[in-house]
C-alpha cells in the first residue's frame, strides 16, 4: 500500500469498505481520517520559525544518539541523557558506518553507508520508526550536523568520489569534486559540504589533504557553520551561504595547542583543546567560547583520556562529551574506560561508564 507523503506527515489511505452505500453528506475527512491525520491536525505548530514544516511527535526529552558497533557493523540508538538506557533502536546492526543528528522538527536524520561511496540519507520519526529515504549521497559522510532550520546538512568526506543525487533523479546544481588516489595522509575528511535537501544544491569547500577537518556546527540562528582544522588547531567560523575556509574567521587556541574537535550550543562554542606533540592524547581543558574566539569559561578533564567526542541536541542547550580514559593500561595506572558525560554549569555529569579496551559504542549527533 502507497504512503502519501506530506512534509514531514505520512498518512496511510484506508481501505475503501466494499458494498457499503455511501451517505449522500460527505465529511471533508471521510475515508481519509487516520491516526496520523488525527495527530497531524492536533500538534501544535512549534516548529522553528522559518522552518516551514509540521513538527512530527516529539521526541522524548533528554535523549542523545549513540552508533553501537559489532565486528565490522553499526546500529542507531536513541538513549535517555539520565541514565543511558535505550529507548529506541533506530537503524539495525548492518550498516558499514553511520553518522546521525537530531533535526528541529523532532525526527532523526540518518546517514548510513551501504556501499563504497553509497551513502542512503534518511528521515526517521523515532516515535514511530518510519523511515523515509530522502537522497542517495556519492561520497562518504562523517560528522553530520541539521542546520536550525532544518533546510541544511553539513557534512564531512573525502575526494576520491564526489557526487550526489536525489532519489529517483540526477541532482541539480551538485558539483563534483575532483578524484583523488587514496594515501596515508588521505584518512581525515578533507571536504565541508553544505547540501541543501530542498533544491539538492551542494556547496563544498575543502583544504589540503593530511590535514583533516574535524566536527560540524553550525550556529543557533542557522547562518554561520563551524569546523576544526587539524592543520593549525584553530575553529574556522564560515557563512553558511558561500563556506570557504581559505576566509574564514579563525579562532586562536592558546599558544602550542590546538583545538581538537567543538559544537555550537546558545551558550556559545564549545572546544576541547589539546597541547604538545601528542595533541590529541591527554587534551587540555573543556573550553566554551564565544563567535569570536574569547573565553568564557573552561572545565578541567581527567588526564590519560583519549577519543574525546562532542555533541548537543537538536535544541542546541545540551552539551555532551564522550572520552576513554587510561588509554595505554598499565601506562595510566587503570584499566581503559569509556564514559559519555553531560555537561550542566560547572559540573560534569557520568551518564554511562563502560569498562574495556574497545568501545561499543561512540555519541553522534
Amino acid at each position: 500500500m502507497a504512503a502519501i507523503n506530506e512534509p514531514n506527515v505520512t498518512i496511510w489511505p484506508t481501505r475503501r469498505s466494499r458494498g457499503r452505500r455511501r451517505s449522500l453528506v460527505r465529511s471533508p475527512f471521510a475515508g481519509r481520517l487516520t491516526v496520523a491525520t488525527v495527530i497531524a491536525l492536533l500538534l501544535p505548530a512549534c516548529a522553528p520559525h522559518g522552518s516551514g514544516t509540521r513538527p512530527l511527535l516529539p521526541l522524548p526529552s533528554n535523549v542523545f544518539l549513540t552508533v553501537q558497533y559489532h565486528s565490522s557493523d553499526r546500529a542507531l540508538y536513541l538513549r535517555s541523557a539520565s541514565d543511558g538506557r535505550v529507548v529506541r533502536a533506530l537503524l539495525p546492526m548492518k550498516y558499514e558506518d553511520i553518522s546521525a543528528a537530531m533535526a528541529p522538527d523532532g525526527s532523526v536524520l540518518a546517514a548510513a553507508q551501504t556501499g563504497q561511496c553509497r551513502v542512503a540519507l534518511d528521515r526517521i520519526n523515532p516515535a514511530t520508526l518510519f523511515r523515509r529515504q530522502l537522497r542517495v549521497i556519492r561520497e562518504p559522510v562523517f560528522s553530520l550536523a541539521v542546520s536550525p532550520d532544518g533546510r541544511n546538512i553539513g557534512y564531512l568526506t573525502t575526494p576520491p568520489c564526489s557526487q550526489s543525487h536525489a532519489l529517483g533523479g540526477a541532482g541539480r546544481g551538485i558539483a563534483a569534486a575532483p578524484a583523488a588516489p587514496a594515501a596515508p595522509a588521505a584518512f581525515g575528511p578533507s571536504v565541508l559540504v553544505i547540501l541543501n535537501l530542498t533544491t539538492g544544491v551542494r556547496t563544498a569547500t575543502s583544504v589540503a589533504r593530511g590535514f583533516p577537518l574535524v566536527s560540524v556546527a553550525f550556529s543557533p540562528d542557522g547562518r554561520s557553520v563551524a569546523t576544526t582544522y587539524r592543520r593549525d588547531g584553530t575553529i574556522r567560523v564560515m557563512p553558511v551561504a558561500n563556506p570557504q575556509i581559505d576566509r574564514s574567521r579563525a579562532l586562536q587556541p592558546p599558544q602550542g595547542c590546538g583545538y581538537i574537535n567543538a559544537v555550537w550550543t546558545v551558550a556559545g562554542i564549545d572546544a576541547i583543546t589539546g597541547c604538545g606533540q601528542e595533541l590529541l592524547l591527554s587534551p587540555g581543558p573543556l573550553v566554551q567560547l564565544t563567535p569570536a574566539g574569547r573565553r568564557l569559561r573552561s572545565w578541567p578533564l581527567p588526564s590519560c583520556i583519549d577519543g574525546t567526542e562532542l555533541a548537543t541536541d537538536n535544541a542546541k542547550r545540551q552539551l555532551l562529551m564522550q572520552f576513554s580514559v587510561g588509554y595505554g593500561g598499565d601506562a595510566c595506572g587503570q584499566a581503559p574506560v569509556q564514559q559519555i558525560v553531560e555537561v550542566t554549569g560547572r559540573n560534569i555529569r557520568p551518564i554511562i561508564r563502560t569498562t574495556g579496551y574497545e568501545a561499543q559504542y561512540s555519541l553522534t549527533g
